[in-house]
C-alpha cells in the first residue's frame, strides 16, 4: 500500500487516452457472430466512452452473459484501408460476453468443433499458435490493441493514491488468483519465477524501463507472495491454517502434532523440489536469451 501511494503521489505518466482497435476476432465467437473484423475501432460501450483496453475487459468480463452495445468506427473492407479514417463508417453491434470462454485444442482437422479449432483459423486469430497449442480467448473473443495512444505527467493527492493503491492491489490479487487457477487447469507454468528468474527480470526492468520501475515490481512481488503463501500447502502458512480449519470442523479437536509435522515436513520438501525445477528452467530460459517480461 505504501509503495503504491508514493508512486501514485509523485509525477508519473499516465496514459490519458487512446483508441480501442480490434487487431484480430475469434472464429465462432460472439465477435465474430455479432460482425466485427480486424481494424474496427471500438469507441463506446453502452453509450459509455472506452478509451483503453483494459476499460473493455474489465466491461466485458463484468458483463458475461449480459447484452452490450458496443458503438464502433468500422474498417473498409479495401485492402490498406482498414485503418484510415476517411474509408470508416460509424456502427452499433450487441454483443453477449461469454462467462466461460473455450479453450480449443489447435489441430489439422476439426472433429469436435466443440473442442478443437483448426489451425488454419488458430492462426489467424493468433499468429503463434500452432498444432498442439490451446487457443484462448477473452470474453468477447477478440483481440485488441490501442492506437493514438496519449500519455501525460500526472500527480494525485494522497488521499486518492491511497486508494488508487488499494484498487491496484485488488487487480494484481485477481490476475495472481486468475494465473493461478488457469495454471492448474491447464496444466502449465502460469507464470511463476525463482529467485534467479526473479533477479533477471529486476535486471531487464532496469534496463528497458528505468530504475523507478523496480519498486513496482517490488510491490507486486510482495502481493503475489501473499497470495501463493495463503494456498492450502504444507509448510506454508495455508497449510497451517489448513490445519486449523479441520481443527475447528473437529469442534476443537487437533491433529496429532506428530502427523501434522510430518506434513509440513513433506511439504516442505516437495516445496523446495519444486523451486529447484524451477530454478532450473529459469536457468535455462536466462542461457537461451529468452526475456522474462514478455
Amino acid at each position: 500500500v505504501i509503495i503504491f501511494t508514493i508512486l501514485f503521489a509523485l509525477p508519473h505518466e499516465t496514459l490519458l487516452g487512446g483508441s480501442v482497435i480490434v487487431t484480430s476476432v475469434a472464429p465462432s465467437s460472439p465477435a465474430q457472430e455479432a460482425g466485427l473484423r480486424a481494424g474496427d475501432v471500438i469507441l463506446a460501450v453502452d453509450g459509455e466512452a472506452v478509451t483503453s483496453p483494459s476499460e473493455l475487459i474489465a466491461i466485458a468480463k463484468n458483463r458475461g452473459g449480459e447484452p452490450i452495445v458496443l458503438s464502433l468506427r468500422k474498417a473498409s473492407g479495401v485492402t490498406g484501408l482498414a485503418s484510415s479514417p476517411e474509408f470508416m463508417t460509424s456502427q452499433t453491434v450487441r454483443v453477449v460476453p461469454r462467462t466461460d470462454p473455450p479453450r480449443l485444442k489447435v489441430v489439422d482437422q476439426v472433429t469436435n468443433p466443440q473442442t478443437q479449432v483448426s489451425v488454419t483459423d488458430a492462426s489467424r486469430y493468433d499468429s503463434n499458435l500452432g498444432v498442439g497449442d490451446t487457443m484462448t480467448q477473452g470474453a468477447i473473443g477478440v483481440m485488441i490493441g490501442l492506437t493514438n495512444a496519449k500519455f501525460g505527467m500526472t500527480t494525485e493527492p494522497v488521499w486518492t493514491a491511497v486508494i488508487s493503491a488499494v484498487k491496484t492491489i485488488w487487480s494484481v490479487l485477481s490476475f495472481t488468483w486468475s494465473g493461478i487457477a488457469d495454471g492448474i487447469s491447464t496444466g502449465t507454468n502460469p507464470g511463476i519465477a525463482g529467485p534467479v528468474g526473479i533477479a533477471q527480470a529486476t535486471g531487464e526492468i532496469v534496463e528497458e524501463r528505468g530504475f523507478s520501475q523496480v519498486y513496482q515490481m517490488a510491490a507486486i512481488l510482495s502481493i503475489s507472495l501473499g497470495v501463493l503463501n495463503m494456498l492450502p500447502i504444507p509448510a506454508l502458512d495455508g497449510g497451517r491454517f489448513m490445519f486449523v480449519i479441520i481443527e475447528w470442523v473437529r469442534r476443537g479437536k487437533r491433529v496429532s502434532p506428530k502427523k501434522e509435522g510430518l506434513v509440513h515436513l513433506v511439504g516442505f520438501a516437495v516445496l523446495i523440489g519444486l523451486i529447484l525445477v524451477i530454478t532450473f528452467f529459469d536457468i535455462t530460459k536466462v542461457a537461451s536469451g529468452e526475456s522474462f517480461l514478455r
